[in-house]
């Protein structure tokens, strides 16, 4: 899906590229094009502006050595994402938990939670890649979800990864097609989700709360990660959850909760509306109902 059609990835890498196979191909490319003589590496832009007649950029810039100067531009390109300030929610007595409390872009790897007993509150992807990791290294999981989700491997019965056909040009022309896909894809490699107490309203996906994942079935069917439902408050190291459930003696609450929408190096103005909404020329119908919370 991200590959440069005037440089394709070699055929020999796999479908799913850890993030090292593809920081090598980007290198390539720009090798491959000589682009590295027009790039200024190791540079840190701190701010951006419009100078005063509002023709140009201007940019604060630090380089290496930490030495600040400031450039005009005709053109800037923000390419960093929008995701980079963790989302975390709030609860009554949070504060008072004593445990190991962090947002999953602090999470590196599951040995520390050996042996523990781990929330991990969220319902997408990235949840689910850590509650996996986690409840097969030994950890005792328990996975807070505020609504049920529908989680499916990364690949078809063809063999192909699903997102070949689910984004495909026919899909987003016939988007009931891109739900059929999915829903087949639901039914003959998982089955009914509601066996493994995901709290799924329907049995086969109708809406966005999808988990690509292929370990998920496992880990729920042999109890190493326990669906919850929401959490409703903190009570010291005590968490009890919307149904009346409670845990006693958590060691740890990791929040996959997302992002709020955040670009530090230009004014929140240029980003949303007078109401607080994302402003977006995107044709992605989901970005301009979204505030600056972000998705969870």
């Amino acid at each position: 899906m991200m590959t440069f059609s005037d440089f394709p990835y070699p055929k020999e890498n796999t479908p799913f590229m850890p993030h090292r196979m593809v920081l090598r191909h980007i290198q390539n490319y720009a090798k491959h094009f000589k682009l590295e003589k027009h790039i200024r590496f190791n540079t840190d832009v701190i701010d951006v502006q419009r100078n005063n007649d509002g023709k140009y950029w201007k940019l604060q810039i630090k380089d290496k050595d930490g030495k600040l100067s400031t450039e005009e531009f005709d053109y800037v390109m923000i390419c960093t994402s929008v995701y980079n300030r963790a989302a975390i929610p709030s609860y009554p007595g949070m504060e008072n938990f004593k445990g190991i409390k962090i947002h999953v872009n602090k999470y590196r790897e599951p040995s520390k939670f050996k042996g523990k007993k781990v929330i991990v509150v969220g319902g997408l992807h990235t949840a689910g890649e850590v509650s996996s990791e986690i409840g097969r290294n030994g950890g005792e999981v328990y996975l807070s979800m505020r609504h049920g989700v529908f989680f499916f491997p990364p690949t078809c019965q063809n063999g192909l990864p699903y997102d070949i056909q689910l984004f495909s040009r026919s899909a987003y022309q016939s988007p009931t097609k891109g739900l059929t896909l999915l829903e087949n894809h639901c039914k003959t490699r998982v089955g009914d989700h509601r066996k493994f107490g995901l709290q799924s309203k329907e049995i086969y996906p109708a809406s966005k709360h999808t988990m690509v994942n292929d370990e998920m079935q496992d880990r729920l069917a042999q109890g190493h990660i326990k669906p919850m439902v929401e959490i409703e408050e903190f009570k010291g190291n005590d968490v009890i959850f919307k149904d009346g459930t409670t845990l006693e003696n958590v060691d740890a609450v990791i929040f996959a909760t997302g992002y709020e929408f955040a670009v530090p190096i230009i004014e929140d103005s240029w980003l949303y509306d007078e109401s607080d909404k994302l402003m977006c020329t995107s044709t992605c119908s989901q970005c301009g109902q979204n505030t600056r919370k972000g998705w969870r």
